[in-house]
């Protein structure tokens, strides 16, 4: 087999392997936050919007949620 196919297939594990821990990650960091907040299920929806996870890791409170803003976000 050539360089370029061993390097190949290489590359490609590494990034099924990212890939695999970014799942665990994100599935991990969801159960966390349901233990702190049950609410959290009903109030987003995970499987189409990342936009929740990403506002409760970047901001620590409820506050600084709110204090957020961006166009195109609402607290409907």
């Amino acid at each position: 087999m050539s360089r370029i196919h061993t390097w190949l297939r290489i590359l490609t594990s590494r990034r099924a392997d990212k890939s695999v821990d970014r799942v665990r990650t994100t599935n991990r960091l969801q159960a966390q936050l349901l233990e702190y907040f049950p609410a959290l299920e009903r109030a987003f929806d995970y499987s189409h919007s990342k936009v929740a996870v990403l506002l409760l890791t970047k901001h620590r409170t409820p506050d600084g949620i709110r204090r957020t803003e961006r166009p195109g976000f609402t607290w409907g």
